[in-house]
C-alpha cells in the first residue's frame, strides 16, 4: 500500500473523527442511502436483463384412493388409480391439449380422407420403449388386434369393432371404418401396447402377468418400486422420469403414489405432511384448503353432466307436463349457492362448452298447474355418493313444495349399475355420464341405444336429435356448434331429463409445482398430460 494513500487515509479519518456526533448519524445515513441505492440499481438491472429458467430436480409425493390392478390400458376400466399411473407410463397417438382439444403425441400428423372413413397415422421417430426397444407401428396393429379378439376380454373392445389396422410402413398405420366418424380421433388417445413385451402370453394369461403392475411403456416416467404390505396391498409406488423421452425430459426426477382405502385416510396423510398433494378433492373441503398458503386447488372441467335421468318407458313419465313442471319447481340458483358453491357449472342441456347463460326458469305456481293437483310419487335411484345424495335431498324438499313425493333409492355404485342401471329397472336416475372431447352424443342419446343394457338412460327417441347426432360426426367446429345448438333445443322441448350441472374435478398440488396448464380433459388422469413440463425449482440466469 503506497505511502500517499495511507496518509490520504488518515486524513479522511481524522477528518471524520472530528465530525461532531449529528454530523456522524447524517454521514451515515447518506452512505447508507449510497449503498442502497447502488445495490438498488444493480438487483433492477439484474432483475430486466435476467430470466428465470425451469431446472431439474425434486420429488412429488401424491395421494390417490384405491388400489392399482391393471396399470394396461387395454384392460383397465373404471379405476383412477390405474388410470393415473397408465397416463404416466405409455402415451397414444394423440392426447389432449388442455383447452378441449387434442393433439399429436406419437403421432406426428394424421391424414383424414375425404369421406372421413380413413385415418392414415404418421408416426414420429425416435421413440423408445423403457427397455429400449424402438416404438413401431407393429405395437398399434398388436394393441388394436388384441382389443378386437374376444379373447383378451377387453372392455374397449365394442368401441373398436368394425375398425380395420394395416401397416403400411414402421412409421405408417392406417386405419379404415365402416362408416363415417371423424370423432374416430378421440379413439387415438389409447396408450400403446408394447408388442414385444405382450406378443408370448396368452389370452388366458393376459390379466395375470406381472406386467400389469410393473409395466413397460414409452411414457415421460417409468416403474421404479412398490411397497406392499403384508396383506399384498400395494401401500405406494415410485415411478422416475425417462431419461431418453421423445418430447421434453421430466424436470421433476420421481412421482411417488400413495394408495389409501378412502379420503379420510387420504386427507390425514396430506395434513400430516406425508404426502404433497391429493389428486381428488372434496366439495365439502374446497374452502378449507383454499386457506392454505403453499397449496393450490386446480378445477378441472371434464365433458360430463349430472342429470335426472327419467324412465320414459313409465307411464308415468310420458307426460311432457309433469316433466316440465319438475324442472320449473327447482331453484337451480339456490342449489348452485347452497351445495356447489360456485365450484360446478349449471346445465339446462349436456352442453356448457356452448358458454351461453342457461335457460334456468324457477317457476313453482306453474308447476303446480302443470299437475293440476295430481297425487304424483316416485322413486329417484342414485349411487351412495356424499355429494349426490345431498343433491337428491335438495331436489326431494324442492318436489315436495309443489306436492310431488319422492322416495330415495340409495345403492352402492356397483350394485346400482348392475341391479337397476343396466336393467333400466329405476323409474328416475340420478347419475353422471362423460361424453368424449368432441361431444358424440351418440351413446347417450340416440334412439338406437335406448333399449336396456344400453346407455341412453332416459329411453328417449327422437328422430331429429339421431339425425344432428350422426351429422356431428362429420362436421367442422363451425358447423358442430350450430349442430349443438339444435340439439339443446330438443333438450329444453323435449325435457327428456332435468339437467343440472357439470361439477369441477378438484384436485390439490403445491404452489411449488409449476408449468402446469390443463383445463379441460375427457378422464382426471389426463391432468398429467403435460407432466413433462412441470418443474419445482427454477434459476435465474442472464439473457443474452
Amino acid at each position: 500500500m503506497s505511502k500517499k494513500f495511507l496518509l490520504l487515509l488518515e486524513k479522511i479519518i481524522g477528518k471524520f473523527l472530528s465530525l461532531k456526533k449529528k454530523e456522524k448519524i447524517i454521514f451515515f445515513v447518506f452512505l447508507s442511502l449510497f449503498f442502497f441505492g447502488s445495490f438498488s440499481l444493480i438487483y433492477q438491472f439484474y432483475l430486466r436483463y435476467s430470466k428465470v429458467i425451469p431446472i431439474e430436480g425434486g420429488v412429488l409425493k401424491l395421494g390417490l384412493i384405491g388400489q392399482p390392478r391393471y396399470i394396461n390400458p387395454i384392460l383397465t376400466r373404471d379405476n383412477d388409480a390405474d388410470r393415473f399411473l397408465i397416463e404416466l407410463l405409455y402415451n397414444g397417438l394423440l392426447k389432449v391439449d388442455g383447452k378441449g382439444n387434442l393433439k399429436n403425441d406419437l403421432a406426428s400428423k394424421i391424414e383424414i380422407s375425404q369421406d372421413g372413413k380413413t385415418f392414415l397415422v404418421f408416426l414420429k421417430e425416435n421413440i423408445f420403449w423403457h427397455d429400449g426397444v424402438p416404438f413401431s407401428s407393429d405395437d398399434i396393429i398388436f394393441t388394436i388386434e388384441a382389443i378386437q379378439n374376444k379373447e383378451y376380454k377387453s372392455p374397449l373392445r365394442e368401441t373398436w369393432q368394425g375398425v380395420i389396422v394395416e401397416k403400411i410402413s414402421p412409421s405408417v398405420v392406417r386405419f379404415t371404418l365402416n362408416k363415417s366418424n371423424r370423432s374416430f380421433l378421440d379413439n387415438l388417445t389409447l396408450k400403446i401396447l408394447p408388442k414385444h413385451i405382450w406378443e408370448n402370453i396368452s389370452p388366458k394369461s393376459f390379466p395375470l402377468t406381472d406386467y400389469n403392475i410393473k409395466p413397460i411403456g414409452t411414457g415421460p416416467f417409468l416403474f421404479e418400486n412398490l411397497e406392499k404390505n403384508n396383506k399384498g396391498d400395494i401401500l405406494s409406488y415410485t415411478l422416475v422420469r425417462n431419461e431418453h423421452y421423445f418430447e421434453n425430459k421430466p424436470y421433476i426426477f420421481k412421482i411417488k403414489f400413495f394408495f389409501y382405502d378412502n379420503y379420510s385416510q387420504m386427507k390425514t396423510a396430506f395434513l400430516k405432511k406425508e404426502i404433497d398433494g391429493l389428486l381428488n378433492l372434496y366439495f365439502e373441503d374446497f374452502n378449507y384448503f383454499a386457506q392454505k398458503k403453499n397449496y393450490q386447488i386446480y378445477k378441472l372441467k371434464l365433458n360430463r353432466y349430472f342429470a335426472v335421468f327419467y324412465n320414459l318407458d313409465k307411464n308415468l313419465f310420458q307426460d311432457k307436463n309433469l316433466r316440465e313442471a319438475l324442472e320449473l319447481s327447482i331453484n337451480k340458483k339456490a342449489m348452485e349457492n347452497n351445495l356447489l358453491k360456485n365450484r360446478a357449472v349449471l346445465l339446462d342441456s349436456p352442453f356448457d362448452l356452448l358458454e351461453t347463460e342457461g335457460n334456468y326458469q324457477y317457476n313453482p305456481e306453474k308447476a303446480k298447474e302443470l299437475i293440476k293437483g295430481k297425487d304424483i310419487s316416485f322413486t329417484l335411484s342414485l349411487p351412495e355418493d356424499d355429494q349426490l345424495i345431498k343433491v337428491a335431498q335438495f331436489l326431494k324438499e324442492e318436489w315436495q313444495k309443489i306436492g310431488i313425493n319422492v322416495e330415495l333409492e340409495i345403492l352402492p355404485i356397483k350394485e346400482l349399475e348392475r341391479e337397476v342401471i343396466l336393467p333400466k329397472s329405476y323409474e328416475s336416475l340420478l347419475f353422471g355420464e362423460i361424453v368424449d372431447l368432441s361431444f358424440d352424443l351418440f351413446p347417450f342419446w340416440h334412439s338406437s341405444q335406448a333399449n336396456s343394457y344400453k346407455l341412453n338412460l332416459s329411453s328417449f327417441k327422437n328422430k331429429d336429435l339421431d339425425e344432428l347426432i350422426e351429422e356431428n360426426w362429420n362436421a367442422d367446429e363451425n358447423k358442430r356448434m350450430e349442430i349443438f345448438q339444435k340439439m339443446k333445443e330438443i333438450f329444453q322441448k323435449e325435457k327428456p331429463a332435468l339437467f343440472l350441472y357439470n361439477p369441477y374435478y378438484l384436485y390439490v398440488l403445491p404452489k411449488k409445482i409449476q408449468g402446469h396448464n390443463i383445463k379441460r380433459a375427457n378422464i382426471p388422469a389426463e391432468i398429467f398430460s403435460d407432466v413433462s413440463y412441470w418443474y419445482m425449482k427454477v434459476e435465474r440466469i442472464l439473457k443474452w
